[in-house]
């Protein structure tokens, strides 16, 4: 069914019908991240977050939303390809977990700057200039089980992980957007590995944009979409 459904996108056109998405409860609790309060530079900070959040909870440095909802709605820009907004939350701690929850109001991504950060379960209801990116030292990031709605206008990439070393991406649903994931480059090299797994990309316009790393990519599939992988710089399949 995919195939047919990205053969006859290629032919006429088409964008893909909308997948079915992971939707909050309807009395799910919100925090309003501000300016003063989306950065996590400690745990001390991790857990002034949780407790705004009624329901979630924090248990070492993984932060269970309760099924809560992440909103930039009070943060700067509007969600457009300029890099000068807010992100959604930075991250300069190493090791946290973040889970279970949902974004909304996306005008940046969620910044990772800190090593071995994991986001599982989570769900962008919808994305702004991307969703997701890292800096460098931020190796190992990974996500899990996440899905990102990247139709509304404005999307560059969706999952854009420059610093590449030993990401993973397992499990998860990109719609639409110019990009599904942009892996390596800024601060990887051709020595570096990543995987991307069983990944549903969706009316993306390229589903993988790589370079300067190797990347093992198994079990992905794509509907509506134009260009699977791009490759730059020596980037490989492995």
């Amino acid at each position: 069914m995919s195939f047919l459904s990205n053969l006859f996108s290629r032919l006429f056109g088409g964008k893909p019908k909308r997948p079915n998405f992971p939707e909050p409860a309807k009395d799910a609790r919100v925090l309003r991240l501000t300016r003063d309060n989306h950065v996590i530079k400690t745990a001390e900070d991790l857990e002034a977050l949780a407790k705004k959040l009624p329901g979630s909870r924090v248990n070492g440095r993984t932060w269970d939303l309760g099924g809560g909802i992440l909103s930039g709605k009070d943060l700067r820009g509007s969600g457009n390809q300029s890099e000068n907004q807010d992100p959604l939350l930075r991250i300069e701690l190493g090791r946290v977990v973040i889970r279970n929850g949902f974004c909304r109001d996306v005008k940046d991504g969620l910044h990772i700057a800190a090593p071995e950060v994991q986001l599982r379960d989570m769900h962008w209801l919808d994305v702004g200039e991307d969703a997701v990116n890292n800096r460098q030292g931020a190796y190992n990031t990974k996500l899990v089980k996440c899905s990102f709605d990247t139709s509304k206008p404005g999307n560059d990439k969706t999952i854009q992980l420059n610093e590449g070393r030993d990401a993973e991406v397992v499990d998860c649903l990109i719609y639409g957007g110019i990009t599904g994931i942009r892996l390596g480059d800024k601060w990887s090299n051709s020595k570096d590995r990543a995987k991307v797994k069983n990944v549903q990309f969706v009316g993306c316009e390229t589903a993988m944009n790589l370079a300067k790393i190797g990347v093992e990519v198994k079990g992905c599939t794509y509907t509506g979409v134009r260009k699977q992988v791009v490759h730059s710089h020596g980037s490989q399949l492995v």
